[in-house]
């Protein structure tokens, strides 16, 4: 379901004439008021302006200027699904203002970097954003700000189904928004009133906040949310079978998309009429616009992963420089330690010739008692010159000491970032390609002699393909998943969970799994709470269960099991599969190469998952431990610091 997005940027500046530096600062402040209107209407033309402004202010070095320019940038790339350069650009937008000590605008910049995060579906971490902005925004009384805050909770709050909770996040936030002064927000707020009646299945009342939303976004000319307030009217009107008005709403919603660019916007829009055609059996519309889905959804898939992989590059490039210049800087000094030592010898050669001149033309007049004196003198001074001459040398040489530990340190970053390269290239030449490939030869099978085939040869021939489909998913989410841990794009935001809300989540979503290979799910629930990042141990249940049931034959069973111990909470999943074989057993968690094996009927995996658990679970200060007999089962036992919360009492769920 859909959510609109608020104006993140700031108020307007007057516009004035290149003729000092105060002229040359207000035509900034220009470009970044049209750059800002221009995003919502034409985006290309908003890009072009929002580098003009950011250029200008780095040539008499501006802040606020390049500030506003890189909030209005993040914005566009985020319309434009490149995730990592739009948190690139709204950080360092974040750093400036912090330095500026603008905590108006820095709230406002870290609302942006919440909505970044929640439109990645990184709750926990866009949470944190919108708290801290909230935080400061009571603190200085923005009532903008706090309205807009209470808005981005009621979203969260939706999109983890606490719709009561999000009821009363979005009815606060109406009474800090004012609707003469900023409709955006206001029609923000009642679009996202009418989606959680929507998902309450309270059709009426929802379109009656949406088409209020679509009224005031209508005579602001504000085409970026319009399309999202769109799809919405017509996903209810559909509910409600007005069929005709929810495909013109439909309709209305990709063109809306199409016009402001953004791909996001139209991949849901794609989804919506896809879904809407085949709901009618209108097959022919619905294949089509599934068609464009697919490939809008490659788009952003292909576009995320080239975005990372400049990055890295980028980031080996900078290693390799810093290298370069470290050796340059080592030769200079030993350079200069030789010609100093040079110098140091012509000198004492110098001074000992003059003091025998000396010597040889006082002896006559002074005798042999001052000639000695004399000398001592003099060798006295030497000694006194050497010792200083040796400290700068041991100086010298603790500093290229420390030097050659940087370059060490480097060479191993470096050496890691290779290896991270090489499995990342691996996956792709290998892993990703494999699964597209036997899919592209069932499908050309199927579509060249579809009319050959009987009923049960069609329905086995399609279930491979779902199976095929299947697996290249969750090897696209766990690459995901490692990219973004890889990047440090993941934060660690542990917090008190229901375990078995958690269960019953990931459960639901492999159940269709174990009925298609008719394995038998089983729970024994003792303990209902753990300390953990959601998202994190959610990934964890996945990949268990997934392999249990991979790795687990027809009539099988599996068993999800929780218990707590004095210090830790147990969760443990058992299956009755395969086993492991004990020579690989040993080294299975310690092995950091991509090991992938086949299920019992084929299944294929990258090696991606395992690896995953174990870091995730590492990052919770807690172990995974896996023993095995071979055809008789696997058991992996996951272990987490205990929740400090008073043991509930046993719950017990069984599946098929």
């Amino acid at each position: 379901m859909l959510f609109c997005s608020l104006p993140v940027l700031g108020q307007s500046a007057p516009p004035a004439a290149f003729k000092n530096q105060q002229a040359l600062t207000d035509s900034i402040k220009s470009l970044n008021v049209l750059a800002r209107r221009q995003l919502d209407r034409a985006p290309d033309q908003a890009y072009t302006l929002g580098r003009q402004a950011l250029e200008l202010s780095q040539q008499i070095g501006y802040k606020p200027g390049m500030a506003e320019a890189m909030r209005s940038l993040g914005v566009y790339y985020q319309d434009q699904a490149k995730y990592a350069t739009a948190l690139q650009y709204i950080t360092d937008a974040r750093k400036l203002y912090g330095e500026l000590q603008d905590t108006l605008m820095m709230a406002r910049t870290i609302r942006q970097l919440g909505g970044l995060y929640q439109q990645r579906a990184l709750y926990a971490e866009a949470e944190h954003y919108y708290q801290e902005a909230l935080s400061i925004a009571l603190r200085k009384n923005y009532r903008l700000v706090i309205g807009r805050s209470l808005k981005d909770l009621g979203g969260l709050s939706y999109f983890l189904r606490e719709y009561p909770a999000a009821i009363v996040y979005f009815e606060r936030s109406l009474h800090y928004i004012n609707k003469e002064e900023d409709p955006a927000s206001y029609a923000a707020v009642l679009n996202n009133l009418g989606v959680v009646n929507k998902a309450q299945k309270k059709y009426p009342a929802a379109l009656a906040y949406l088409k209020q939303a679509y009224t005031l976004l209508e005579q602001q000319q504000s085409v970026r949310d319009l399309s999202v307030v769109l799809m919405n009217i017509g996903e209810a009107q559909q509910k409600m079978g007005l069929v005709d008005e929810a495909e013109q709403n439909f309709l209305k919603a990709l063109k809306a998309a199409q016009r402001v660019q953004n791909v996001q916007r139209q991949v849901e829009a794609y989804q919506y009429l896809a879904d809407f055609y085949a709901e009618g059996e209108d097959f022919a519309k619905a294949y089509r616009y599934k068609k464009e889905y697919a490939a809008y959804k490659d788009t952003l898939y292909r576009q995320e992963a080239q975005a990372q992989m400049a990055e890295m590059a980028k980031k080996l490039e900078l290693e390799r420089k810093e290298r370069a210049f470290s050796e340059l800087i080592q030769g200079k000094e030993m350079e200069l330690l030789s010609k100093e030592f040079e110098i140091s010898q012509l000198e004492l050669y110098r001074k000992n010739n003059l003091v025998i001149v000396f010597v040889l033309l006082v002896s006559t007049a002074m005798g042999i008692s001052f000639i000695l004196y004399k000398s001592y003198q003099t060798k006295r001074r030497q000694n006194r010159q050497l010792a200083d001459q040796n400290q700068e040398i041991i100086q010298k040489n603790l500093l290229l000491e420390e030097m050659n530990q940087k370059l060490l340190a480097s060479q191993r970053e470096l050496k890691e970032l290779n290896e991270t390269k090489d499995k990342f290239f691996s996956i792709l030449a290998h892993d990703l390609r494999s699964p597209l490939v036997t899919l592209k030869s069932f499908v050309s099978l199927l579509h060249s002699g579809h009319s050959k085939f009987s009923e049960a040869e069609m329905h086995r021939l399609t279930g491979r393909i779902e199976r095929s489909l299947q697996g290249l998913t969750s090897l696209l989410d766990n690459l995901l998943q490692w990219s973004s841990a890889q990047s440090g794009l993941i934060t660690f935001a542990p917090r008190t969970l229901d375990l078995q809300k958690v269960v019953d989540e990931n459960l639901l979503l492999l159940e269709s799994t174990a009925l298609a290979k008719e394995i038998r799910l089983q729970t024994d629930c003792q303990a209902q709470q753990v300390t953990a990042d959601r998202h994190m141990l959610n990934l964890v249940l996945r990949n268990l269960l997934g392999n249990a049931l991979k790795f687990t034959r027809r009539g099988g069973n599996v068993y999800l099991r929780t218990r707590e111990t004095e210090t830790h909470t147990l969760i443990q999943v058992e299956d009755t599969g395969i086993g492991i074989r004990p020579e690989l057993l040993g080294r299975l968690l310690e092995d950091k190469s991509l090991r992938s094996s086949w299920g019992t009927e084929n299944e294929k995996g990258s090696g991606l998952g395992l690896m995953l658990c174990k870091e995730f679970i590492e990052r919770h200060q807690g172990s995974l431990e896996i023993s095995s007999e071979e055809e008789k089962g696997t058991c992996f036992t996951v272990r987490l610091p205990k929740a400090s919360q008073p043991a509930p009492k046993v719950v017990q769920r069984v599946a098929v």
